[in-house]
């Protein structure tokens, strides 16, 4: 009988990690569902802010989570799982991409924005439309791979360290596409933000 996996929403750590990694070693189905259930808001929205279809998104998230069973024995140490599933996305995400010559699209306003509970005046509404508008804009108008740096590190919570190796670049060239992009981004919305 297999032990029991922690409740969705359960925060995780190296010890959680360790144990999920041998069960998926032992060809522990439940704990792969527990695995799917805590990550999966992050993979389809990973993959949504590359390809900007939901459809698309959840058939990533999907098969990066069956390439996690396909491939459960050779997962590395812990804190390497999260990493694992979000360098599978991406892999995936960027060959749907190539495959379909979709065009990235990191919608993560509008999530953002539904978030967003509090009521306002209609002159804010619209200033917020605008300038979330403008923000969007920006966002697409950036280099793909800052783009994704970005998005990773701001959207997705990821740390610099887990964003490198997600991306297969160097913790200081992610921290560059980072800096960079802010900096992009500050500079077309000046416009909007007006001064301090």
């Amino acid at each position: 009988m297999s032990e029991s996996v922690p409740p969705a929403g359960t925060r995780t750590d190296a010890t959680d990690e360790a144990e999920w990694l041998r069960r998926l070693g032992d060809d522990d189905h439940d704990v792969l569902n527990h695995i799917a259930r805590k990550h999966w808001s992050a993979l389809v929205g990973f993959a949504y802010d590359l390809l900007g279809s939901v459809d698309n998104a959840e058939d990533v998230a999907q098969e990066a989570l069956i390439r996690l069973w396909n491939h459960r024995h050779n997962i590395g140490q812990p804190g390497a799982l999260r990493a694992y599933l979000m360098q599978s996305v991406r892999r995936l995400s960027l060959n749907e991409f190539r495959d379909r010559k979709l065009h990235a699209r990191p919608d993560v306003l509008e999530r953002v924005r539904a978030a967003h509970t509090e009521p306002s005046m209609p002159d804010t509404n619209l200033h917020e439309q605008d300038l979330s508008a403008a923000i969007e804009t920006a966002l697409r108008k950036l280099p793909a791979r800052r783009r994704e740096a970005l998005v990773l590190v701001r959207y997705h919570g990821l740390s610099y360290r887990e964003a490198a190796e997600v991306m297969g670049v160097s913790a200081q060239t992610l921290a560059n596409h980072v800096s960079t992009a802010l900096k992009e981004l500050r500079i077309s919305l000046a416009a909007h933000t007006g001064p301090d």
